[in-house]
C-alpha cells in the first residue's frame, strides 16, 4: 500500500516539475517571440520562401504632391559560400513602382542562434531604369541631401546607391535581429563607420491582423543618426512588424524632408510617408493573400 502511494506521489512531483518547464518555456515564448534554443524562428530562412509587397508612398508639402505605388518582390532561391563564413542564403530582390522604375539586387544572410546577420549583398547588376520621373527635386533630411525620393528610400534602407556590379562582403555582418531580443535594449545594425548610424530597438509584441488570420509580430524600431553628432534623428520614423515565422509583415515609415530646388534653394518641408504591407509570402510553397 505504502509503495503504491509512494509510487503515486513520486508520479505527481514529475508531473508537477513538468508543467512548470512548459509553463516556464511559455512564458519565454510570450516574452521573446519564440525559443531561445530554436534559431529557425528567428526568421523564416529556406529555400523557395518568398514574399511580395505593395508599397504606398507619398511626399507632401505647400508646394508638392508626391504619389507612388512600390511592388517588391523577394525570395531565398539559392545557398552560397563567403570566404572566412559558411553557406549564406541569396535573397533576391526585385523593386519596381507604377512609374516604370526597376531595380534588382540581392542581399545575402545568415542565420545563427543569436540573431539574422547580413554578410554582403550585390546591387546594381541588373541596374535601376527610370523610364519617367515626375519631379527632379532634391531633399535634404537631418542635413544630408539627397538627388531624389529614390535615393532617399535607398539609404534609409542602409543599402549602398552605387551602380557597380561587384560583390560587397561585410567585413563584420550587419545584426538585422538581435535574439534573444531584450525590450527597450538597442542593438547596432549599421555602425558610424558605414554612411551613418542605424540602430534596432524591440518595443514589445503585438498582433497585426490579417484577412487569414492575426500574426503575433515584434515591434522593431529603428534608430537613425545621419548627421553623426550621437544624437538619434528625430524627424525619421520607421517601424518594422516582425513575425518570427512568416517574415516582415508590415513596415510603415514617416521622415520629414526639406525640399530643395535644382539650384539648390529650399523650398517647404514635407512629410514623407510610406506603408509596406506583405500581399503575398510564399511560405513552405503555400501562398497566402494577405490585405490589411
Amino acid at each position: 500500500m505504502f509503495q503504491k502511494i509512494n509510487k503515486l506521489l513520486i508520479a505527481f512531483v514529475i508531473l508537477m516539475i513538468s508543467c512548470k518547464k512548459d509553463d516556464h518555456s511559455s512564458n519565454t515564448t510570450q516574452g521573446n517571440g519564440n525559443n531561445a534554443n530554436n534559431s529557425s524562428l528567428i526568421y523564416p530562412v529556406a529555400l523557395g520562401n518568398r514574399w511580395e509587397y505593395v508599397s504606398t508612398i507619398s511626399f507632401v508639402s505647400p508646394s508638392m504632391n508626391f504619389n507612388e505605388t512600390d511592388y517588391s518582390i523577394y525570395s531565398f532561391d539559392s545557398i552560397t559560400n563567403f570566404p572566412n563564413t559558411d553557406s549564406v542564403f541569396a535573397l533576391n530582390c526585385i523593386d519596381s513602382t507604377d512609374n516604370n522604375a526597376i531595380f534588382k539586387y540581392t542581399v545575402f544572410y545568415k542565420l545563427q542562434p543569436n540573431g539574422l546577420f547580413e554578410c554582403g549583398y550585390l546591387s546594381g547588376a541588373n541596374p535601376r531604369v527610370f523610364l519617367k520621373t515626375f519631379n527632379r527635386n532634391k531633399y535634404k533630411v537631418s542635413g544630408r541631401v539627397f538627388n531624389s525620393l529614390k535615393e532617399l528610400k535607398l539609404m534609409i534602407k542602409g543599402s549602398n546607391t552605387s551602380f557597380t556590379d561587384s560583390l560587397i562582403i561585410e567585413p563584420v555582418p550587419l545584426q538585422t535581429i538581435q535574439y534573444p531580443l531584450i525590450q527597450n535594449v538597442i542593438w547596432t545594425y549599421n555602425d558610424y563607420s558605414n554612411n551613418f548610424y542605424i540602430g534596432k530597438v524591440y518595443r514589445g509584441n503585438t498582433s497585426v491582423l490579417t484577412n487569414v488570420g492575426a500574426f503575433n509580430c515584434w515591434i522593431i524600431d529603428l534608430i537613425y543618426d545621419m548627421n553623426q553628432d550621437s544624437i538619434p534623428d528625430s524627424d525619421i520614423h520607421i517601424t518594422q512588424f516582425i513575425s518570427p515565422s512568416k517574415g516582415l509583415i508590415k513596415e510603415t515609415q514617416n521622415i520629414i524632408a526639406i525640399g530643395i530646388d535644382s539650384l539648390g534653394n529650399p523650398l517647404d518641408t514635407g512629410i514623407y510617408n510610406q506603408t509596406s504591407n506583405s500581399e503575398f509570402y510564399k511560405f513552405l510553397n503555400l501562398i497566402t493573400i494577405l490585405t490589411f
